[in-house]
């Protein structure tokens, strides 16, 4: 169970993004450098402070697809003729051939000439030639006297995509009120029977009116049961056989099943547009991570409100889990590019399956009276939810305290109270009970707790976003966070290794960009911070910040220096 996780998890990447705001500067004026002087001089001065970047555009590509490398080069000058070389080196470098890509095209170098800074940009285009874990090879920039040299990028390849699949999908409508403002939930159901719809428990929960629309585009309300399991977020819903006729339903795989580690899915994202619906499918192939416990699987694929309760499929169109939640940033201003998806395990809510189905507003009071899971969601639901009335709030807040104690094994309902109280403001008892969540290994507890230490204990936050970033989900948002903390303790060379994971993942993340001027100034490496703020000229006020660390040197981060050393005269006693 991971409800409320998008949510809880957009919120504590903010911190990331907001404490270094300032205020909006003009953009960048920019024009062309030609390659026209033949005796330019020789950039290894320059080139010891010029920041190199490389990205892909996507990590999971099927065999024979394309994906394009984005390579970029900032530096500071003393003049355009100086920039020559780097175009030069640049036009003249391509990634190596190799059995995992082949190059198919190079872009032309863009050029951009800024108040003493170059920025150059080029894309290659590159075909990927068989599955697995591949990678491409470092690009270098070949200066004379200097080698510039981009990170080696990893992807992977797949083969074969479970398109078969989709026509099992069907979208979800559940209407309600909370309170006394009526709500609508939009999600996801697959077809596991001719007479069983399997969904999220969520998107059901408080409903009076529960529809799925049909491939054929017949629209049908479902008003029986299966069966509920509030503490994986799982609802089995009873069909009429005869609506699903010519529908296929889908296999389980078995716990054991990874296939080639690349999961699928099929939904309604409210994202692209529409209304309930009206949207369109959208399928996603992505990583698939190890998973969390029994019960749960996560993979790198984007997760929107409109996705749950879709089904998170291996390639041979299996069921590894039901989408109860997940992450997704889908373009928003600085918030770190990391999709993550969270599957529940929908077998033991199958197997609960009784002779005949019963009415679902019977079963959703049952299981409120009956189950932690249940009441919890609830709880949080009218903390949280579009009806809440402040009134309401204490009466509300001890009946999710109530659930949470009575079920202190339930990692993920713990992390749901914790995620509820921190939105709430109670910041310390979030932490309490974030605390007990991760010491029962629910990894998305360690990122809150993690975020909780930053500004108070940036030591433990340290060890917690160090943790994380060794992880396969979250790995480059533990990376920013480690960054973050890593600069709070002074450690610049290694806060510079975590900045340089999290840009060659998202290149043009602008607070990673500003760390990394901040890293550069405590180094004394001026040139390379000046760079850097002409390098986010897209994102005004993070460029105002460092400017305003570069004009106002008393106020720069300092490194500490060795002493030197003192000699102590023969005629000192030492140990006296």
């Amino acid at each position: 169970m991971s409800r409320l996780l998008c949510l809880a998890l957009s919120v504590l990447a903010l911190p990331l993004a907001v404490r270094w705001a300032a205020p909006e500067a003009s953009a960048a004026d920019v024009a062309p450098l030609a390659l026209e002087h033949a005796d330019a001089p020789a950039p290894e001065a320059a080139a010891r402070e010029a920041e190199l970047f490389s990205t892909l555009d996507r990590r999971v590509v099927r065999v024979g697809e394309t994906v394009t490398l984005v390579v970029e080069l900032a530096v500071a000058l003393q003049d355009e003729t100086s920039g020559v070389p780097f175009i030069r080196a640049l036009t003249a470098s391509a990634p190596e051939a190799s059995e995992d890509v082949a190059l198919e095209s190079a872009g032309p170098v863009v050029q951009h000439w800024d108040r003493g800074v170059l920025q150059l940009e080029r894309r290659y285009t590159l075909r990927v030639l068989r599955e697995g874990d591949l990678s491409v090879a470092p690009l270098a920039l070949d200066l004379g006297g200097r080698t510039l040299e981009t990170r080696r990028q990893r992807l992977r390849g797949y083969a074969v995509q479970p398109d078969h699949a989709a026509a099992s999908v069907v979208a979800i409508v559940a209407d309600g009120r909370q309170g006394r403002a009526p709500f609508r939930r939009v999600g996801s159901a697959w077809l596991a029977a001719p007479d069983a719809l399997v969904t999220a428990y969520h998107v059901v929960v408080g409903a009076g009116r529960v529809r799925v629309q049909l491939p054929s585009g017949r629209i049908v309300s479902v008003r029986r049961v299966w069966a509920l399991d509030p503490e994986r977020d799982i609802a089995v819903l009873h069909i009429d056989p005869r609506e699903t006729e010519g529908m296929a339903a889908l296999p389980v795989a078995p716990p054991e099943a990874a296939g080639d580690a690349v999961a699928f899915t099929f939904g309604w994202p409210l994202a692209n547009g529409g209304d309930a619906f009206e949207r369109p499918q959208v399928g996603t192939a992505a990583a698939l991570y190890t998973g969390i416990g029994p019960d749960l699987r996560t993979a790198g694929n984007a997760v929107r409100p409109g996705d749950s309760g879709g089904p998170l499929l291996d390639a041979r169109g299996r069921v590894l889990g039901v989408v109860v939640s997940g992450r997704s940033t889908n373009g928003e201003a600085d918030l770190l590019r990391e999709d993550v998806c969270l599957a529940a395990d929908p077998v033991p809510a199958l197997r609960q399956r009784p002779s005949r189905p019963v009415p679902l507003a019977r079963a959703l009071r049952h299981a409120a009276r009956a189950l932690p899971a249940a009441r919890a969601f609830e709880a949080a639901t009218a903390l949280t939810g579009p009806g809440h009335r402040p009134a309401d709030a204490p009466r509300h807040r001890a009946l999710l305290m109530d659930a949470a104690r009575a079920a202190p094994q339930d990692a993920a309902l713990q992390f749901l109270a914790g995620s509820v109280l921190e939105a709430l403001g109670e910041d310390d008892e979030a932490a309490r009970i974030y605390q007990g969540a991760h010491e029962a290994g629910y990894f998305p507890a360690a990122y809150a707790l993690a975020h909780h230490h930053l500004e108070t204990d940036p030591i433990q936050a340290e060890r917690l976003f160090r943790e994380i970033r060794a992880s396969d989900a979250y790995a480059h948002l533990g990376a920013m966070g480690h960054a973050r903390a890593l600069v709070a303790l002074s450690r610049w060379r290694e806060a510079e290794d975590a900045l340089a994971e999290v840009l060659d993942h998202e290149p043009t993340y602008a607070p990673a960009l500003y760390l990394l001027g901040v890293v550069r100034l405590a180094r004394g490496e001026d040139d390379a911070a000046l760079a850097l703020e002409r390098r986010l000229a897209s994102a005004p006020g993070w460029a105002a910040s460092l400017r305003f660390l570069l004009r106002n040197e008393v106020l720069r981060p300092t490194a500490l220096r060795p002493l030197a050393r003192v000699r102590l005269a023969p005629e000192v006693p030492l140990g006296y």
